[in-house]
């Protein structure tokens, strides 16, 4: 058994995360395997075998546990309409209803698989660049949280000087897509709508109208 708090990787999920308390999470393709992994076939880039545990087996297990679920998609060889179909069936066919999920893994490393047309460059040091979002079906309905780091927090925690905490803003997203622009250097974390408010209405991903 291991204790609370460790994030565990889906092979390892049937028999270790079954055990744990209520505050456990728990992954879901962990490292750099996430940027080779398509879910759909539950195998990795090159290789014809499929892994042990399934998503829906690892969906289940987590919810029965109660864990808090962290998801990260194939940045590496995989495409937007695939990340976006594993949201889809996750949060809206299956209402899994997990909130937090990742785009790659470490997605500026050159140890990282990236066969995009500029790999590495979702980050730059100086230049901010655009990302736009849109997930099928789901509609953005007002003020939205958005929590970030970057090189202000980090200069903070390096000198001692300033704000290291991760920084919370609220924008205005509406409409069936929405575009955000991250800092240069930052992690940002958007808080999508509360499910809960979904369900009570039969529609467990978002704003119908």
């Amino acid at each position: 058994m291991r204790p609370s708090g460790t994030t565990l990787s889906a092979p390892q999920l049937p028999l270790a995360c079954s055990r744990r308390s209520t505050t456990g999470r728990c992954a879901f393709r962990a490292a750099s395997i996430s940027n080779t992994y398509h879910w759909q076939t539950n195998v990795t880039e090159g290789n014809t075998f499929q892994w042990a545990t399934p998503f829906d087996t690892f969906a289940s297990v987590a919810k029965s546990t109660q864990a808090q679920v962290f998801i990260t998609v194939n940045y590496g060889t995989g495409t937007p309409e695939e990340a976006a179909a594993w949201v889809k069936h996750s949060n809206r066919d299956n209402c899994y209803d997990f909130k937090y999920w990742e785009i790659g893994n470490e997605n500026y490393g050159s140890w990282e698989m990236d066969v995009n047309t500029r790999p590495h460059d979702n980050k730059h040091p100086t230049s901010s660049l655009n990302a736009s979002i849109k997930i099928d079906g789901f509609r953005f309905c007002g003020p939205t949280d958005v929590y970030t780091y970057g090189i202000p927090q980090d200069e903070a925690a390096r000198t001692g000087t300033g704000l290291a905490d991760v920084a919370q803003t609220s924008v205005t997203m509406s409409g069936p897509s929405t575009t955000y622009t991250p800092a240069p250097y930052s992690a940002t974390v958007i808080k999508l709508r509360n499910l809960a408010s979904c369900h009570a209405r039969g529609d467990c991903l978002g704003d119908p109208r």
